[in-house]
């Protein structure tokens, strides 16, 4: 079996997303499109100041985006 592993490019390395075990309030992300986005939405202000999280109607984003608002 294969398995995946989600990872993120940080100052030239490969690194293994930081936050992909983390369930705020409860909340698991269902695909990799979400664990991305959390991972973007937990990052200090420093590292990612605007995130801009677009796409199809019906792609699951409201469920998480409403913790950082």
């Amino acid at each position: 079996m294969h398995k995946t592993h989600l990872s993120r490019v940080h100052q030239g390395q490969v690194l293994p997303l930081t936050y992909s075990r983390v369930t705020p309030y409860g909340i698991k992300p269902r695909n990799a499109g979400q664990y991305f986005m959390q991972e973007v939405l937990m990052q200090p202000t420093s590292e990612a100041p605007l995130v801009i999280i677009k796409g199809q109607p019906g792609q699951q984003r409201r469920s998480i985006p409403w913790l950082w608002a």
